[in-house]
């Protein structure tokens, strides 16, 4: 499929008034895109990280969120040391992430420079920064590791 649509850039850029037919388009239209911001991008988007999310609450909470989410909000508010009490947004971030990272409990305890990052992020994604976060996310190496492993399916 990237051949597909490396050819039909081409043709795009060096035949004037080219136009994709609509078979191609479709095709393309099915793939996952994505842009590549650095050399060396994690190849995997949303959907993959979702859906290695549900397994692992499959895996590990018999699909019950309720029963994951019973005080780990809190728990990892208190590592980071956030205050989600009154930023609703804050806490929905923080519950969000919480899942992954409390399987790395031990090592975000105790690394300071991870702890600061992550509290960084989430006061970005929280205030709405999505362009900050976003790059600031990119930018996090260890983060980037746990997200790979749990889309490749090693256990954590």
């Amino acid at each position: 499929m990237i051949g597909q649509a490396t050819n039909n850039g081409v043709k795009i850029k060096t035949i004037k008034g080219y136009r994709s037919p609509a078979a191609v388009l479709k095709q393309l239209a099915k793939t996952k895109m994505e842009l590549l911001l650095q050399n060396k991008p994690v190849r995997f988007d949303a959907n993959d990280l979702s859906l290695a999310y549900a397994a692992l609450l499959k895996q590990h909470y018999k699909n019950s969120r309720n029963k994951f989410e019973q005080g780990k909000t809190q728990q990892l508010a208190g590592i980071l040391k956030l205050n989600t009490h009154t930023d609703s947004m804050l806490y929905f971030t923080v519950q969000n992430w919480s899942l992954l990272l409390l399987q790395h409990e031990a090592v975000l305890k105790k690394n300071g420079k991870l702890k600061q990052e992550l509290k960084k992020l989430f006061l970005l994604k929280a205030s709405g920064s999505e362009e900050a976060y976003h790059f600031l996310l990119q930018k996090n190496k260890v983060l980037k590791d746990w997200m790979k492993d749990l889309v490749n399916g090693n256990e954590l």
